[in-house]
């Protein structure tokens, strides 16, 4: 009895594995007599992982720098970084600002825009400082 190389005979299993395997290789046959285009697509939760995948899509969709997105998180740039690479967990509170960053890029932006507004008007002030006092003499006491 001759067996058809191409062909794989089904076996009756309850293996998931074996059933995935042969369906490997069958994809590979395709792929090899030019049936099926060799392509695997990946995104950023498959290599990251959904955290740091969030994390990653909140900066890119707010257009903030890391600098820039740690200043708003009102963490070191350094400490983005760890979260970035999964050295570091971020805390809840971090989380929470994560998504509403991943969801609502603009209101993000808006809040960091109006903060940083804030504190240049607020140092642009005039600041009173102590004027010196002078004793009977006229002179600085000190």
């Amino acid at each position: 009895m001759k067996q058809n190389p191409g062909v794989i005979k089904t076996v009756a299993t309850k293996s998931k594995h074996y059933d995935e395997m042969a369906d490997s290789i069958r994809q590979m046959r395709a792929i090899e007599r030019g049936e099926l285009r060799a392509e695997r697509r990946y995104t950023a939760v498959d290599i990251l992982g959904p955290e740091r995948a969030a994390l990653l899509e909140a900066r890119q969709r707010t257009g903030m720098s890391q600098a820039e997105m740690a200043e708003t998180m009102g963490v070191s740039k350094r400490t983005l970084q760890d979260w970035e690479q999964g050295r570091r967990q971020p805390t809840m509170a971090a989380r929470v600002l994560i998504q509403v960053a991943r969801l609502h890029p603009n209101v993000v932006r808006e809040a960091a825009a109006a903060f940083v507004a804030s504190r240049t008007a607020a140092s642009a002030k005039p600041t009173q400082t102590a004027k010196p006092v002078r004793n009977s003499k006229g002179r600085s006491s000190r």
